[in-house]
C-alpha cells in the first residue's frame, strides 16, 4: 500500500467518526419524532382507562378530548378533536359544576358523535 492511499484511509476513517454522531443523532430524532406520538397516546389511553374518575389538568383532559373522539374516528387529528368537543361543551376548563375526568371526555365525544354523526368524520 502506498503512503498516499495509507494517508487517504485514515483521513476517511477520520471523516467518518466525526460524522457517525451525527448520523446516528439524526437517525434518533427521526425515529423518536415517528414514534413518541403513539406511546404517549398507548399511554395516556392506559391511563384513562384505569382511572376514569381522575381529575385532569387542562392539557389532560384535551387529550382525554382528543383519545376519546378518535375512538369512534380514529382518522380526526388530535386538535380538531379537542376544538370540536370544546367548542360542543361551550364551558371553560376548571368550572366548578362539571367534572373535568376521562369519563366526562368520552361521555361528551359519545354526545357528540350521536349528535353529529358522520357529519365531521375527516
Amino acid at each position: 500500500m502506498s503512503i498516499f492511499a495509507s494517508w487517504g484511509r485514515k483521513a476517511a476513517e477520520g471523516a467518518l467518526r466525526k460524522a457517525i454522531p451525527g448520523m446516528v443523532k439524526e437517525v434518533f430524532e427521526k425515529e423518536l419524532d415517528r414514534r413518541l406520538p403513539g406511546i404517549i397516546e398507548e399511554i395516556l389511553a392506559d391511563r384513562f382507562k384505569n382511572k376514569p374518575d381522575d381529575p385532569l389538568s387542562e392539557v389532560g383532559f384535551n387529550w382525554a378530548l382528543a383519545l376519546a373522539l378518535r375512538e369512534k374516528w380514529p382518522d380526526v387529528p388530535k386538535q380538531e378533536a379537542v376544538r370540536w368537543l370544546r367548542e360542543y361543551i361551550e364551558v371553560p376548563f376548571g368550572h366548578k359544576d362539571y367534572d373535568w375526568t376521562p369519563s366526562a371526555a368520552k361521555m361528551i365525544a359519545n354526545e357528540y358523535v350521536n349528535e353529529f354523526g358522520e357529519l365531521n368524520q375527516a
